[in-house]
């Protein structure tokens, strides 16, 4: 694959580790003094594209508004680190919150039983006020973890409070059309994280937790094209409503499409690596190549 060949997305088969899929259970926080390790482990810090997938639908938001309204250059580059602090403090409450609520079953998977909470590396007490200390400098704890012993579908609440956070932060200029946004974000989380899930499938029919991954089950690769189709036409329509120009099509748009249409047909089901690298990918390459098209057209707007 020319992809591979210039180096820009790994193999499936590479040898890059995932922490948490390492059996031994070695995560990459050699760099902090040992009593601090656990922490680092509980708020992921050392592993950044879930804060990366937080933080890329609150800069496309402000990108697309700033893009509508013209607001200046400066505001918007104020914005944008407060929206990245704010996405780094939401995920850290979130895993830590998560690993409070889900400590009896991590023991359970083979992915998750080397977690500080589920490992006893970390007391529950201690993650209960790190969480809160943590909470104290934002505005709620999410209850993700809670929404998977009742619904298949606990990627919807995750999006739906990221956008509601990222709307009611920039009310003043929100000027895109909301339900487009919020569909398609929807649609992306979906896609992504049913990839990501599937590392855990068996042990999750095994235990009794719900995932889209154990919803979709034999269709799970269908309804993936699906979702990859269905967040592309949201994408466009999106850039229409927004009256987009032709950069956030050529830039934003099409090497997004290529770039998720290339993970589907070459993701390895079978293969808990394989779903990793395209769950990073999603973070690393899917929201800045989005935020570039936004921004280069953003950026040419002010200048006519």
């Amino acid at each position: 694959m020319i992809f591979q060949r210039l180096g820009v997305f790994p193999n499936t088969d590479s040898r890059r580790v995932h922490p948490t899929l390492n059996p031994k259970g070695r995560l990459q926080a050699d760099t902090v003094p040992p009593s601090w390790k656990p922490f680092v482990q509980l708020s992921r810090i050392n592993m950044p594209s879930g804060a990366f997938l937080t933080f890329w639908p609150c800069a496309w938001g402000l990108l697309a508004s700033a893009y509508r309204a013209e607001i200046p250059l400066l505001t918007t580059l104020y914005q944008l680190p407060a929206f990245f602090v704010g996405s780094v403090v939401l995920r850290s409450i979130a895993c830590s919150w998560n690993y409070v609520c889900d400590k009896d079953f991590d023991v359970q998977v083979k992915r998750t039983e080397h977690r500080p909470l589920a490992a006893g590396r970390v007391s529950v007490k201690a993650t209960l006020i790190f969480t809160i200390v943590q909470a104290a400098t934002f505005v709620a704890i999410p209850v993700y973890p809670l929404f998977k012993r009742i619904m298949y579908w606990p990627q919807v609440w995750l999006r739906c409070y990221s956008t509601f956070l990222g709307k009611l932060l920039v009310t003043s200029f929100f000027y895109v059309d909301k339900q487009s946004v919020l569909k398609s974000l929807i649609s992306w989380t979906i896609y992504y994280d049913t990839i990501y899930a599937t590392i855990d499938v068996k042990d999750d029919l095994r235990i009794g937790l719900k995932s889209t991954a154990v919803l979709f089950g034999s269709w799970i690769r269908p309804i993936l094209r699906l979702l990859c189709i269905g967040f592309i036409a949201l994408l466009i329509a999106t850039g229409i409503l927004n009256e987009q120009s032709f950069g956030y099509y050529g830039i934003s748009v099409l090497p997004t499409t290529l770039l998720l249409f290339w993970e589907i047909m070459t993701w390895d089901q079978s293969n808990p690596q394989s779903a990793f690298i395209r769950f990073d990918q999603n973070g690393r390459y899917v929201g800045i190549i989005v935020a570039c098209g936004l921004a280069i057209d953003y950026v040419l707007k002010l200048q006519t």
